[in-house]
């Protein structure tokens, strides 16, 4: 049996369809799990950032010598 190109397109339209259907499917109906998941992962991120403060043990020292002054030149 020889499949011909409309053949091979409506399955390919049609697993395609399949698939994305399932997806919006599942997603709705794990709509609210997902959902509490990533606003518990936010307030955590958020309550993280917000309660470490960096403690320094030694002032910190620029490595680097600083600017020399500039010359600056007019050219006319």
């Amino acid at each position: 049996m020889i499949i011909s190109g409309l053949d091979f397109g409506l399955i390919i339209v049609v697993s395609y369809l399949v698939g994305l259907g399932s997806g919006v499917g599942l997603f709705c109906k794990y709509k609210d799990n997902i959902m509490i998941k990533s606003r518990s992962r936010d307030n955590l991120s958020q309550y993280n950032h917000q309660t470490q403060v960096p403690q320094l043990a030694t002032p910190v020292l620029p490595s680097a010598p600083p600017p020399h002054a500039v010359a600056k030149i007019t050219i006319e």
